[in-house]
């Protein structure tokens, strides 16, 4: 088996539709839908509509990474290409990703061009690792005023050319192709993260492995970005998702970074979380 698909749904009936159908691909593939928990139709719709692809219903929401796990558990392709159920993959891409990471051995984590509806690029997908200075330049809103100045772009590092392929840091568990390989080194996503920073913590991990993380834009993935988290049918969703981006935030920083600093300077990197939490919600 080349390749394995893992898409998580949550409450995302029509949109994993539309995911599924999206996927088309001549090298051998399975798709593997993990269901966490849902309370919508999506497990009986997909056992009615999609009988080729393999279920995986979890009796509880364990959150992006420990679902996504559950996934690369069960999957047996040489990559594993994680999915988010609110993307519609282009025609072509999957072969295209997979020719060039066969093309460029180094490769352990690669990225497609991840479009927003408009065409945009999801800046989601071409980040730098956090940093205490790129953090600040991006929620000060410095990067988007000065987005080719490279000491202060550093966060979505976009002073660099979207149209060629390069190495980045970080790119979105939305749409992140992963060599078998790799897994098998460092291990799956680190189950601490509920949701956010799980893909950041795990280029991370590969990086410091030895391994590369790439952007391709050859292929294209679009993203409709925010329709698997916070618009569900529960309205305590959105509350809830950004609860966990800055409980993930605190999480990260004390699995990477707390160590380096005295703790007078910890007690004000989360200090300065928690006044960007209370800002932002």
């Amino acid at each position: 088996m080349r390749l394995s698909i893992i898409i998580l749904n949550y409450n995302t009936r029509d949109l994993l539709d539309a995911a599924i159908g999206s996927l088309h691909s001549k090298v051998s593939h399975e798709i593997i839908v993990v269901d966490n928990a849902s309370t919508d139709d999506s497990v009986s719709f997909i056992k009615s509509n999609h009988q080729n692809v393999k279920l995986i219903v979890s009796p509880q929401n364990v959150g992006f990474a420990a679902g996504n796990n559950l996934g690369i558990r069960a999957a047996q392709g040489d990559y594993i290409m994680l999915l988010n159920s609110d993307t519609k993959v282009q025609t072509g891409a999957l072969d295209k990703l997979l020719h060039f990471a066969d093309s460029h051995r180094e490769i352990g984590i690669l990225t497609p061009k991840l479009i927003l509806p408009d065409g945009a690029l999801d800046l989601s997908c071409h980040r730098g690792f956090p940093t205490l200075g790129n953090s600040i330049a991006y929620f000060l809103g410095l990067e988007s005023i000065f987005p080719n100045f490279k000491p202060l772009a550093q966060y979505h590092q976009t002073y660099q050319d979207f149209a060629t392929p390069h190495p980045v840091d970080v790119v979105s568990g939305a749409a992140m192709l992963i060599r078998r390989q790799l897994i098998d080194q460092i291990g799956l996503l680190d189950e601490r993260f509920f949701m956010y920073a799980e893909d950041i913590d795990f280029c991370l991990r590969a990086k410091q492995a030895g391994w590369l993380t790439y952007y391709y834009p050859g292929a294209v993935v679009v993203h409709f970005k925010g329709a698997s988290g916070s618009k569900s049918q529960d309205p305590s969703a959105k509350s809830r998702t950004r609860g966990h981006f800055y409980t993930t935030m605190h999480q990260y920083f004390h699995k990477h970074h707390a160590a380096k600093y005295p703790k007078p300077a910890r007690w004000l990197v989360k200090a300065g979380i928690y006044i960007v939490g209370k800002i932002k919600g």
